[in-house]
């Protein structure tokens, strides 16, 4: 409704300014006169000079003492891996004397006694280790077969199971 009353009257006449200097003319009083718009602006150069800057002071700064650089920490080594204990093979093992199988294994875990001979069973973490020894006479008894079963769920290795009932006996673990 209001839109066809602007229509028409006019825009000029309904107070529609359009474009700026009627904006501000009509945002003035009509008594008042009305002020004159801003200079454009203009690009550098053109009826402008720019002051060049002058250069400051700059304070000198000191040099720093004389300082020892920082002492460089020794290097640490690298832990090497441990050797692998040498094992015998089975066969070797056939022939040795109960004090030499002691001295290399170590007390058994059980011994059972059935004349002539003795099984002597060493266990580890990984596997059970049954030594067989027989009388040669005069109560000297020596290795005549030897197995062995794996504990845990791996391929049978008697190397390695070996290996840890020596490393078990001489680390204190058994």
């Amino acid at each position: 409704m209001l839109s066809g009353c602007v229509t028409a009257i006019g825009p000029e006449k309904a107070g529609v300014a359009t474009d700026a200097t009627t904006a501000v003319q009509e945002s003035q009083p009509q008594d008042q006169p009305v002020s004159q718009a801003a200079p454009p602006i203009t690009e550098p150069g053109q009826d402008q000079q720019l002051t060049a800057l002058q250069p400051q002071q700059v304070p000198t700064v000191k040099p720093a003492p004389d300082l020892k650089p920082a002492p460089q920490p020794e290097a640490i080594p690298e832990p090497q891996p441990e050797p692998l204990l040498a094992v015998p093979l089975p066969d070797s093992l056939i022939g040795y004397p109960a004090y030499q199988i002691d001295q290399l294994f170590g007390t058994p875990s059980f011994i059972r006694r059935d004349p002539p001979g003795e099984l002597w069973q060493y266990k580890s973490t990984a596997c059970i280790l049954d030594l067989y020894l027989y009388d040669g006479g005069a109560g000297n008894f020596t290795l005549r077969y030897l197995e062995f079963r794996q504990t845990r769920q791996q391929p049978e290795n008697f190397e390695i199971c070996l290996r840890a009932i020596i490393s078990e006996e001489i680390s204190g673990i058994r």
